[in-house]
């Protein structure tokens, strides 16, 4: 296609901006942060603990530590990532900044000064806190602008239909579809918003004029020397490229890419099949329980007062169910 055709086609309206995206997700992971001590702080002083709010005044500045620690991770600007591993990554970077400052007071010699169960209950509460408030953010600018990358898509037939309409239905991920390049053995098709090449030879003239950095090989069975030569040719332009194997049936979770006999694999997980994994998650699990259960009391009691006085009878139900190994048991 000729310059004056591509710049004809070339889409307006969406600029993106990587560095506000960084900024926005940036201010709502301490926003996150800073309401997880807060609670922690007020539950505490509610459960008869005297403290200086004053004094925990003192550590807003130190709230810098988790937007250092989330950055040298590589989640900013949070534009298309693997959801599983971000939700792994932010625990990593919130446990790390947590044990940090533990040490930093213990060396301070002011360990004795903050409470300890503040900071527990304020490290579980972001690592729920911090995930949620991506999601908002994500959900609140997803639409905008300048939220994201633009992408260039090079597929075939239906399947470069089905990722355009799923990054357009879902454009919180932050990739944009901007241009589809079909191969030359299929024929033109519309898709909606967005200009369609046939062929891969006008991909870096047009990528270069608009700025693309981004693209998505959607291509079925193209595999070996073929993507080789296309990743090499028609995709050298982009900075970053995503690959689509085309493993619909496959969720991410658990998989993660490794490099065997110089070939890539992919290393599907089942980490609780681990009996050191299952014994983690089990002392986690009673120990999230027991705490909740410790936090919520008050509430369960007024409930099951209501209940008393509305009707006459237990405010509990149980049932007997099948647990593992086939034991029945009482579940509450």
């Amino acid at each position: 296609m000729a310059t004056t055709a591509i710049a004809a086609v070339i889409p307006t309206g969406h600029t993106p901006r990587p560095g506000r995206c960084a900024l926005v997700m940036m201010c709502g992971d301490v926003a996150a942060a800073a309401i997880s001590l807060i609670v922690a702080v007020l539950l505490r002083h509610a459960f008869e603990g005297h403290y200086d709010f004053a004094l925990y005044w003192r550590l807003s500045a130190s709230l810098l530590l988790f937007a250092a620690g989330y950055g040298l991770l590589g989640l900013y600007p949070g534009v298309g990532h693997n959801p599983v591993r971000e939700i792994r990554q932010l625990t990593q970077a919130t446990t790390l900044v947590f044990v940090l400052f533990a040490t930093l007071l213990f060396l301070f010699k002011e360990a004795g000064t903050y409470s300890r169960v503040v900071f527990v209950i304020g490290w579980i509460l972001a690592l729920v806190l911090v995930p949620l408030a991506r999601t908002g953010v994500r959900t609140c600018f997803g639409k905008s602008d300048w939220w994201g990358y633009p992408v260039a898509v090079f597929g075939s037939g239906e399947v470069a239909r089905n990722v355009v309409r799923g990054l357009q239905n879902q454009p919180e991920l932050g990739l944009h579809p901007v241009a589809v390049f079909l191969d030359d053995e299929t024929s033109s098709t519309s898709f909606p918003g967005v200009p369609v090449f046939e062929g891969f030879y006008s991909a870096p003239l047009y990528a270069k004029r608009l700025g693309l950095n981004h693209a998505i090989i959607a291509v079925p069975g193209i595999v070996g020397p073929q993507l080789i030569r296309l990743l090499e040719s028609h995709a050298n332009v982009f900075r970053r490229v995503y690959v689509m194997p085309g493993l619909d049936e496959f969720s991410s979770f658990g998989i993660e890419t490794r490099d065997i006999c110089s070939s890539v694999t992919l290393e599907l997980r089942r980490s609780l099949l681990d009996p050191a994994n299952q014994l983690v998650k089990r002392i986690t699990d009673q120990s999230l329980s027991f705490l909740l259960l410790a936090l919520l009391l008050p509430v369960l009691l007024l409930i099951v007062l209501i209940i008393r006085l509305e009707s006459p009878g237990s405010a509990l139900f149980f049932h007997r169910r099948i647990g593992q190994g086939g034991r029945q048991f009482r579940m509450w």
